[in-house]
C-alpha cells in the first residue's frame, strides 16, 4: 500500500496528490482503531473524549506522511516496468 501511495505522490505535479494530502486522506482510515460508541451523561467526560479523538485524528495524519516520506518510492515503480 505504501509503495502505491509513494507511486500516487510521484506524480504530484499532475495529480496534486503529494505525500501530506495523501496523509490527510488516507491515514486516518488506515491508523485509526474501532471506537463503540458510549452513552456518557457528563458533558465534560464527553469533551474529553472528544479532545482525544482530535488529537489522535491528527497523529494519524503525521505517522502517515512521516512514513510516505521515507518510504522508498522506486521500488515499485522498478517491479512494474521490469516483471509487470
Amino acid at each position: 500500500l505504501l509503495d502505491h501511495l509513494k507511486l500516487v505522490a510521484s506524480y504530484q505535479e499532475m495529480n496534486k496528490m503529494t505525500c501530506q494530502n495523501l496523509a490527510v486522506c488516507f491515514g486516518p482510515v488506515l491508523l485509526s482503531q474501532r471506537q463503540e460508541a458510549s452513552c456518557h451523561t457528563n458533558r465534560v467526560f464527553i469533551d474529553s473524549e472528544e479532545l482525544a479523538s482530535a488529537l489522535h485524528f491528527k497523529k494519524h495524519i503525521e505517522v502517515l506522511h512521516y512514513l510516505l516520506q521515507l518510504w522508498p518510492g522506486e521500488t515499485y515503480t522498478f517491479l512494474l516496468f521490469h516483471y509487470g
